[in-house]
């Protein structure tokens, strides 16, 4: 399944988008600081479970029970499991490893067959994808592969297995 975004109404935010197209497996939106990165998950993640005349998706709509939007800057998740687990793990060890450790719930939870057609991951820290970046493809690529996920970064990605979609500062 391809999700396509076109005509994208967000000027203010994020001027140089204008077609975004993500597709089954992973793929990363990759920029600095106040690029946009969370203003376009955010606008999937509004847009994608109820039909948007304003904006132009070649993509079926999608029961918001199948998208799973994970946020580890608020250590928050639209799945109930998910923000608890972020929340009980974040209180027993230090930041970087508490991402470590949220990342590897999360897919080895994806991997159980949860039934998500959509995952967005958003605000991973520049430390843990600097660090930590072959840790954390190798759990991503774990995810399986019928499932679209789409990550933020402000690392690049130099994975050819990825789509990696760049926003620039403004």
């Amino acid at each position: 399944m391809r999700f396509v975004l076109k005509d994208l109404n967000l000027k203010n935010r994020v001027p140089c988008v204008k077609f975004v197209e993500f597709r089954r497996g992973l793929n990363f939106i990759i920029g600095p600081p106040c690029s946009g990165k969370t203003t376009l998950i955010e606008h999937v993640y509004n847009n994608a479970y109820y039909e948007n005349k304003s904006v132009l998706m070649a993509f079926p709509v999608i029961p918001a029970s199948k998208i799973l939007n994970v946020d580890f800057r608020r250590l928050e998740s639209s799945d109930v499991l998910v923000t608890q687990v972020m929340g009980a793990v974040s209180s027993t060890t230090s930041s970087l490893d508490t991402e470590l450790r949220v990342l590897k719930l999360l897919c080895e939870y994806l991997k159980d067959g949860h039934d998500f057609s959509l995952v967005l991951i958003d605000n991973i820290s520049y430390y843990l994808m600097k660090e930590e970046q072959s840790n954390v493809l190798a759990l991503l690529e774990k995810i399986p592969p019928n499932l679209t996920v789409v990550v933020s970064s402000l690392v690049d990605i130099p994975d050819s297995h990825s789509k990696n979609i760049y926003l620039k500062a403004f």
